[in-house]
């Protein structure tokens, strides 16, 4: 379970509220001693048979006030303690409410700190809570809404109303319930949370907003929607008490609203946005977190069309004028202690707030029976606040035994009224100033109370924007003069009793002489039993006839109050009263019960009581199996289920097996008033179960030869495997779940699943398909894909699949080119003709086999022209002479009687012997070599592919005549293409070399000596030398 705060719209005030840091503080309690250090805090009522049991654990006071101790001796010593709402005990209830309101004008910073420990299951939770309350009379929530998952704010028409007038919850939420939808209330949509299901969520932090009875109370936000429903520690040591357990269990939390018009940052570094809220938590072991949001207003809708008062709302923001404060903590079948201390409230603005000082006196001082008596109310306007420009409004609900009066009712400026025993009067000036003091405001009664009587007044002092103030008078009325002193004795028809059981109380008023008359008040821990007020007596004797709810183990305080009367003084007497819890009936039915093997069936075990006036049994039951003799047992997922609203827990389950008798019983937890009780064993014969067989798998659609097949299915609950088998082999083989396509047809594959001992055998099952011829495809092509016409060229295809057979044809149109056999899924063959020039598209046509379909490829190949070559030269003289050289042109062209040539054609020119070219010629469009030294040229066209018609460039080259070379040389000329398939063409060039011409040359007549001065004659002889014998060809 977990905690709820809850925020209540009502009136708020401080004892005096204080300032600190320029903020107006409203509240500052720790709790942790023996006594409250404010006086106005208060214990509101219990929801219906229910009670509250808000205690200080470093109290020993059990009858203290304004918060009784827990027990005495105390639990803590003074200093350590805290408010605690429950202990590790199912069924329990506690809430406080703040005795004041405070306003919203400016702003509302709350901290407190919270402790969830003490036991291994997880109770409820702790609720804070922020009420509307009307600031006219802005009194505190007067009851607490119901346990569980409410944690008592939420309400709604399953469970019973919730808080009052509330406007805010938060809930510290350990079971999970608080953020579940079936606690809402009416007008409420659906959360988008990313970690909401709807249910029940352990170990959240949620926000619910306005709501009023069963409307409203709707989920604003929730760590399910900030942390995805991951789990929020809340809850401390599961075994440690008090002290060392508050220690692991340390929560603290901080709850703001911004009404105003910029944002704010606190103390503690939380910033709120404008007409925000927002909540920031530790959880223990972890780091700070927050929750944040719109505030609910009558202005965005966020507080529904008539849940208050349109005078409790302030029409410029849409918030209530007045705010109470409070907690709620409960267990239910699961427990925890529920604590909380050191809580602070203050504003959140530098704005002080106007703040009042009352005090409240009375006259005569002392008083009796049917004497009149005056209560003086005087209120100022504290100095330490602001101004106050709003109305002030006081009132007082006098207690039973004062009768207000109109005779001296009011004051100067006051105006007043009576209803009932409710005074209200408001002051008629408006605009006070700090420090102001009003006129003095007389509230007059008429005492009806016996002598003895102990009576208590007390004001509210409240305004729309104020910190209201609550002063209290308390008064004994004195006995009548002589009247007589009375002892009271109180007993009880059977102590202990149990819940809801019939008891009657006694009362016996007793004095000296004479016989008392008037009346006996019977009251349970000091609230009078209902129907057992003003019992007269009789003979001495009251008697009121009353019935009670458990007490946990601990004694109910029972008082019998004498009224007195003008001649016997009042006396009271009192008992402890032990209250057990009843037994209730419960029942135990199963259904279906006839039950096989595996089946579920729901077992349903009933609750009930025959009381009245007495909650219904609450609680868990847990389910138990006995299987013939081997004694009880839980039955698994069947442990500690809640009993719902009318008295019925339910658990399916299917945790039974066949051949065996069990004895089923369901055992019920008990709760705060009933005890532990075990249904009637059930009889229940468990017999085998049918199974079946269901095919998981999609077998291949289409389903191919060659290919293979994963089958699965399930079975029932035997132990026994699905086995597969395959009915038509010839198609299909089954090994394990591999089913394997051997062959084209109908495959069926048949599944079945023996018997074991809770299931019979499954019927057959099978699944059946056709299986087809597997897919072929492969690709085709053609080598050469460019032939000269005249040639062949090998098409071949590739790429069928292993074990394909059969034969490929490859055809153009309506030729045929050639077939070839299938083998290794490839095949090749020749084309049988010269195929004509131009490009052919091929088809490669599969025909297929038994077991594979047929396909086909497409490829093509080009036809080409041969070129027709053409070659010359030129340059060659008709003679030369040894030793010469001339120059020679060579020539080639590619005709325009033939085709293109494709690639290089290479001419070549072959020197005689005696010839030798000189060097490499360089010519466009060709690549020259020599060879041979230097008597072969060999040059290559660059130029391809070259068109038919074209004349290639000419190559000069230089020939180098040997001095030795005579007679008729002759050079080889050619021009080759033979990847085109072209016929080479050649020429010649021819040179006549002869020898040069031999001169002879002689001289005659010369003398042998002459002298100086003389002269001689000289003859010249020359001549042509007869061998050799070359021909003079220019001239000697």
């Amino acid at each position: 379970m977990g905690v709820i705060v809850l925020l209540s719209l009502m009136g708020w005030s401080t004892f005096g509220a204080l300032r600190a840091d320029a903020s107006t503080v409203f509240v500052s309690e720790t709790f942790t001693g023996s006594t409250t250090s404010l006086s106005h805090w208060t214990v509101p009522a219990a929801p219906s048979g229910h009670t509250n049991i808000a205690c200080l654990t470093a109290s020993g006071a059990t009858a203290g006030t304004p918060i009784p101790g827990c027990q005495s001796p105390a639990l803590d010593a003074s200093g350590s303690g805290a408010l605690r709402f429950t202990s590790t005990v199912g069924g329990e209830e506690g809430g406080v409410a703040y005795g004041l309101s405070i306003p919203t004008t400016q702003g509302i910073d709350a901290t407190f700190d919270s402790y969830q420990y003490g036991s291994s299951s997880k109770a409820d939770g702790i609720a804070f809570f922020l009420a509307a309350v009307n600031p006219a009379d802005p009194a505190p929530v007067a009851a607490i809404g119901e346990p569980g998952g409410d944690l008592g704010y939420a309400g709604n028409s399953g469970n019973g109303n919730g808080m009052v007038d509330g406007y805010l919850g938060l809930g510290l939420d350990v079971f999970g319930n608080y953020s579940n939808s079936s606690f809402d209330g009416s007008g409420c949509s659906l959360p988008s949370w990313p970690g909401w299901s709807g249910g029940a969520v352990a170990d959240q932090v949620t926000v619910r907003g306005p709501g009023n009875g069963t409307t409203g109370y709707c989920l604003l936000n929730s760590t399910l929607a900030t942390d995805d429903g991951s789990a929020v520690v809340l809850q401390g040591s599961t075994s440690e008490t008090n002290d060392a357990g508050r220690a692991s269990a340390l929560v603290p939390v901080e709850v703001v609203i911004n009404p105003g018009s910029t944002s704010i940052t606190t103390a503690s570094g939380l910033s709120v946005a404008t007409g925000d809220y927002e909540i920031a938590f530790t959880p223990i072991g972890g780091s700070r977190e927050t929750l944040s949001g719109a505030l609910p207003t009558a202005i965005n809708g966020g507080i529904p069309s008539g849940l208050y008062p349109t005078s409790w709302i302030d029409s410029t923001t849409g918030l209530p004028y007045q705010l109470n404060l409070g907690w709620v903590g409960s267990t239910g079948s699961d427990t925890d202690i529920h604590e909380v201390n050191n809580i602070t409230a203050q504003s959140i603005t530098t704005t002080e707030v106007p703040v009042f000082d009352a005090s409240l006196s009375n006259s005569p001082s002392s008083v009796q029976p049917d004497q009149d008596l005056t209560y003086t109310a005087d209120v100022s306007v504290a100095s330490t606040g602001n101004a106050e420009s709003d109305q002030i409004t006081v009132t007082d609900i006098f207690p039973s035994g004062e009768t207000p009066l109109s005779s001296g009712l009011g004051g100067t400026d006051w105006s007043c009224g009576i209803a009932g025993q409710t005074v209200t009067c408001t002051y008629a000036l408006a605009g006070y100033p700090a420090g102001t003091v009003l006129n003095p405001l007389s509230l007059p009664v008429e005492v009806t109370a016996a002598g003895g009587t102990d009576l208590t007044d007390s004001v509210l002092v409240g305004s729309d924007d104020a910190a209201s103030d609550s002063v209290s008078d308390t008064i004994t009325v004195e006995p009548p003069p002589g009247a007589a002193v009375t002892t009271t004795a109180l007993s009880t028809s059977a102590n202990p009793t149990t819940t809801g059981a019939t008891t009657s109380l006694t009362a016996t008023v007793s004095t000296a002489s004479g016989t008392p008359t008037g009346t006996v008040d019977f009251e349970d821990g000091g609230t009078t039993i209902n129907g057992c007020a003003a019992v007269a007596l009789s003979s001495r004797v009251a008697t009121c006839v009353t019935s009670f709810l458990a007490s946990g183990g601990t004694p109910v305080p029972l008082t019998a109050a004498y009224s007195g009367s003008s001649s016997y003084q009042t006396s009271t007497g009192s008992l402890s009263q032990q209250v057990n819890g009843a037994t209730p009936a419960i029942s135990l039915t199963d259904s279906p019960s006839t039950l096989t093997s595996g089946e579920s069936t729901t077992l349903a075990a009933t609750v009930s009581t025959a009381l009245t006036g007495v909650p219904p049994p609450t609680g868990t039951v847990e389910f138990e199996s006995e299987p013939g003799g081997g004694g009880y047992a839980v039955i698994s997922g069947c442990s500690a289920v809640a009993i719902n609203g009318s008295g019925v827990a339910t658990c399916a389950t299917s945790l039974l097996a066949s051949g065996s008798v069990y004895h089923l019983e369901a055992v019920y937890s008990g709760d705060g008033n009933y005890v532990a009780v075990t249904s009637s064993a059930l009889a229940q014969a468990v017999t085998k179960a049918n199974q079946a067989i269901t095919f998981t798998s999609a077998y291949p659609s289409p389903a191919y030869y060659g290919n293979t097949y994963t089958v699965t299915a399930t079975g029932g609950g035997s132990t026994s495997p699905v086995v597969f088998t395959g009915a038509s082999t010839a198609v299909c083989t089954v090994t394990g779940s591999l089913v394997s396509f051997v062959g084209v047809g109908n495959c069926i594959v048949d599944a079945n699943q023996a018997a074991d001992a809770n299931y019979n055998a499954a019927p057959e099952v099978d699944q059946s398909f056709t299986v087809s011829a597997e897919p072929t495809s492969f690709t085709a092509s053609a080598s050469p894909t460019a032939l000269a016409h005249g040639n062949q060229t090998t098409l071949s295809a590739s790429g069928l699949v292993s074990g394909a057979t059969g034969a490929v044809t490859f055809a153009t149109g309506g030729t045929t080119w050639c077939i070839a056999t299938v083998s290794s899924g490839a095949a090749s063959c020749t084309t049988i003709t010269a195929p004509a020039v131009g490009t052919h598209g091929v088809t490669a046509t599969y025909g297929g086999d038994t077991d594979h379909a047929g396909s086909t490829a497409g490829t093509s190949f080009i036809v080409t022209a041969v070129p027709v070559l053409g070659v010359s030269s030129s340059g060659t003289p008709p003679g030369a002479s040894q030793g010469s050289s001339y120059g020679l042109t060579l020539r080639g062209a590619i005709e325009s009687s033939g085709g293109p040539a494709y690639d290089d054609p290479t001419l070549t020119a072959t020197l005689p012997a005696g010839e030798t070219f000189d060097a490499v010629p360089t010519a466009t469009g060709w690549s020259c070599a020599l060879s041979g030294s230097s008597t072969v040229l060999t040059c290559t066209s660059t130029g391809a592919p070259i068109s038919a018609g074209t004349s290639l460039a000419s190559v000069p080259a230089t020939v180098e005549i040997s001095a030795f070379a005579s007679g008729a040389l002759q050079t080889g000329v050619s021009l080759a293409d033979p990847a085109d398939q072209a016929t080479a063409v050649s020429t010649t060039a021819a040179v006549d070399v002869t020898a040069p011409p031999v001169l002879e040359l002689s001289t005659s007549d010369t003398p042998s000596a002459a002298a100086a001065g003389t002269s001689y004659n000289l003859t010249l002889i020359p001549s042509l030398a007869a061998s050799p014998v070359g021909p003079a060809y220019n001239d000697p």
